[in-house]
């Protein structure tokens, strides 16, 4: 290849000012002549495991852009091979359809790229890999990146896995991988994010998985049915800044030790549908403690109690989703605490149980866009100053009153199943009728269950386009 012919000449041409300059003409010719022979050998080798790992995969079918895999081009011009500009030697691999459509690509695993020793990095995804991941390909002891999401491969991950120094890994909507955790990667202390989303993964996290996870600093595992409780070991992972388990099936408080995580920005941990609980206890007040936090998601658990004072201390924060939980106290008192968040963009706490009557205070947050306040017990007139919304949902309290002037539909704005009076505005002949109530009397006590949660189909669509469990940063 011409990548190769120009690392020979500078190879050679080195040889010969050292052979002018120390005048050992035999030693240096020596040293030339094995030169030769190393970079050759390796270069082969290396097109030998690229192109037997093309042919393996139906190469011929991965379409156009692909085209030169496999042909006498040199390797480090295939389309998703990285090559050192100095060695030639490959250190990236990435086939996905970024580059174009690969729904031809399919075959078992084939163990070949385990020749690539220099390899670091290797993504194949969105495309028809079956088989295990085989065990030699962890034979580059340099390889630290690996994303195989949207692939048909099943597990177990291979025990090889943790004898490199993987730094990332993505395995997202693998839904053929199979069996329970993957706790083998709690054996990589080098790892830094993990994602597994969307890969049906059944069981428990063990209670040590996180517990030598010193350097870890995005976790997500969101859309698994897994069980169980957080694990305890979670106060290990000290480098956290993002950790997300959405819809799921785990119970219990959650855990206290995260407290410990104080470099955390994004926390999620809450599930998409009504009917299935999550975490239950208190309102964690050691949250107050990752002061670095911007976005949290506690919403669809079983919390109770008020917002804690602690939370003041939450200056970064940008957006605060906690639908459908049992939380209590009045809006004035969540006021206060969220007071000093001035960052503050997007407010969630509908369907609960918090009383009183909406303060002006809320209206004049700096930042604040949506708020979402449906569902609750909430009472009094409609704040002028929340026309500023772009996004406002009150719907099924209990405002009284007439609608002020100042609302219109530059904002979503949910306000029906209150007790709000005529005249309403044009764009709210709907919206806005009490339908069951009327708006002199008090509302009948029945959107509210024995449990204090009140709920009804519209509001749960509106709770749906508000909270969507996605992966917030794979």
């Amino acid at each position: 290849s011409s990548s190769l012919f120009s690392l020979l000449l500078t190879r050679f041409w080195t040889g010969i000012m050292m052979m002018l300059h120390h005048g050992n003409y035999c030693g240096t010719l020596l040293f030339l002549v094995v030169v030769l022979m190393v970079t050759i050998a390796a270069g082969q080798d290396q097109f030998t495991a690229l192109t037997s790992f093309y042919n393996a995969l139906n190469g011929p079918a991965w379409g156009s852009v692909y085209g030169a895999w496999g042909t006498a081009a040199p390797i480090c011009t295939w389309t998703g091979v990285r090559c050192n500009s100095t060695t030639s030697s490959v250190i990236s691999i990435t086939i996905n359809n970024g580059y174009g459509p690969i729904t031809g690509l399919a075959g078992t695993f084939p163990p070949f790229l385990g020749g690539l020793e220099t390899l670091k990095s290797l993504t194949i995804s969105g495309c028809n890999l079956t088989g295990t991941i085989p065990a030699e390909l962890f034979d580059n002891t340099m390889l630290s990146y690996v994303d195989l999401s949207n692939t048909f491969i099943s597990g177990p991950l291979p025990t090889e896995i943790s004898s490199v120094p993987l730094q990332y890994i993505k395995l997202n909507g693998i839904k053929t991988f199979g069996g329970g955790f993957p706790s083998i990667l709690a054996d990589i202390p080098t790892l830094q994010e993990i994602y597994l989303d969307d890969m049906n993964l059944m069981g428990t996290m063990p209670s040590t998985f996180f517990a030598s996870l010193s350097s870890l600093r995005k976790f997500s595992s969101n859309n698994n049915p897994i069980s169980g409780t957080l694990p305890p070991s979670l106060g290990n992972a000290i480098s956290l800044t993002q950790f997300s388990i959405q819809s799921h099936n785990m119970t219990g408080a959650i855990e206290p030790s995260l407290a410990n995580c104080v470099n955390m920005e994004k926390l999620f941990l809450n599930t998409i549908y009504a009917s299935r609980r999550g975490f239950s206890g208190t309102v964690p007040d050691w949250i107050g403690n990752l002061r670095n936090l911007n976005e949290l998601n506690l919403s669809s658990n079983d919390l109770t109690g008020t917002i804690p004072s602690s939370w003041s201390a939450l200056l970064n924060l940008t957006s605060i989703h906690m639908t459908f939980n049992r939380i209590t106290g009045t809006l004035a008192s969540i006021a206060e605490v969220i007071a000093p968040m001035t960052k503050l963009e997007t407010l969630i706490f509908s369907v609960s149980q918090i009383e009183g009557t909406i303060p002006e205070s809320l209206g004049n947050m700096p930042s604040l866009s949506l708020l979402s306040l449906g569902s609750n017990l909430l009472v009094g007139t409609l704040p002028e100053n929340l026309s500023r919304m772009v996004v406002l949902t009150l719907e099924n309290n209990r405002f009284s009153g007439t609608i002020p002037v100042t609302y219109n539909r530059t904002a979503l704005a949910s306000l029906w199943g209150n007790r709000l009076c005529p005249p309403y505005p044009t764009w709210c002949t709907t919206d806005c009728t009490p339908r069951w109530q009327t708006c002199d009397s008090l509302p009948p006590t029945t959107t509210t269950t024995t449990t204090g949660i009140a709920f009804n189909a519209a509001s749960s669509i509106i709770r749906h386009n508000l909270n969507l469990a996605t992966s917030p940063f794979a």
